[in-house]
């Protein structure tokens, strides 16, 4: 009983957002703005996080004598 319940409350707030245009706000320009400022700040975090990934390193495995 408890999931028709959950089942039918999300189909309700589903059918209320589809009603109040709440999925416009997210095919405007300024979504797409958002979105593209969020994802250049992912990849700067990622670059000073993991490093570069196109440096050369000095040593490479198969350089390396035994």
């Amino acid at each position: 009983m408890k999931s028709i319940i959950i089942t039918t409350l999300i189909f309700v707030v589903l059918a209320l957002a589809v009603n109040y245009n709440v999925f416009a706000i997210t095919s405007s320009l300024y979504a797409y703005v958002f979105c593209f400022c969020v994802l250049i700040i992912a990849f700067i975090a990622a670059f000073r996080v993991l490093g570069n990934p196109f440096k050369k390193k000095d040593k490479d495995d198969e350089d390396i004598k035994k």
